[in-house]
């Protein structure tokens, strides 16, 4: 589960603004305390949550939406389950209060950036000139990524292929010789 935390906090901070993934990394660090005393149910529904939250807040600045009932319902969801954390004994209440804080200001954070995405933005050259160069060396990146992966899921499968290749010969295998001549006995 923290490779995926991993790979999202990495994708999270080629695209995201600084604020935004300085809070999802609170978040995954605060999860990542309160994991260690929850049960197994607990521990799921809390990275599920975190990492939905993360999807559906991307999925609407990608369609450039305000309001996304999926991302209210992700939200009550989460506080439900921040909220049932009390039932746990083994909890200190500091860390779940810690917890609905930082998920707070995600969520506070990812307003900021839903309604700052609608306002209308005036563009100097300057600003135009940075907006297009941290997009070609994004771009850049996930290209060399895709080219790194793709030479290395090829060395692999080429290593597979040849540890699993076979070479089946009458020394190796003499009941295949005995096969063939009961069955041109037949």
């Amino acid at each position: 589960m923290k490779i995926v935390l991993f790979v999202i906090s990495l994708t999270l901070s080629l695209f995201a603004q600084s604020d935004l993934e300085k809070s999802y990394a609170d978040l995954n660090s605060a999860i990542d305390t309160i994991a260690k005393q929850s049960t197994l149910k607990e521990k799921i529904s809390l990275y599920y949550l975190a990492l939905a939250t993360h999807d559906q807040l991307f999925y609407a600045l990608y369609k450039k939406e305000t309001s996304n009932d999926d991302l209210q319902e992700t939200k009550k969801s989460m506080l439900r389950t921040i909220v049932n954390l009390k039932q746990n004994k083994a909890i200190a209440a500091d860390a779940i209060t810690q917890l609905r804080n930082r998920y707070a200001h995600f969520n506070q954070e990812a307003k900021k950036l839903l309604y700052a995405q609608q306002e209308p933005q005036t563009l100097d050259g300057k600003t135009l000139y940075e907006q297009t160069e941290k997009t070609s060396y994004v771009k850049t990146v996930l290209i060399a990524f895709t080219l790194f992966f793709m030479l290395l899921s090829a060395i692999l499968a080429y290593l597979l292929y040849r540890s699993h290749k076979t070479n089946v010969s009458k020394e190796n295998f003499p009941m295949i010789d005995t096969l063939l001549q009961h069955q041109t006995q037949l």
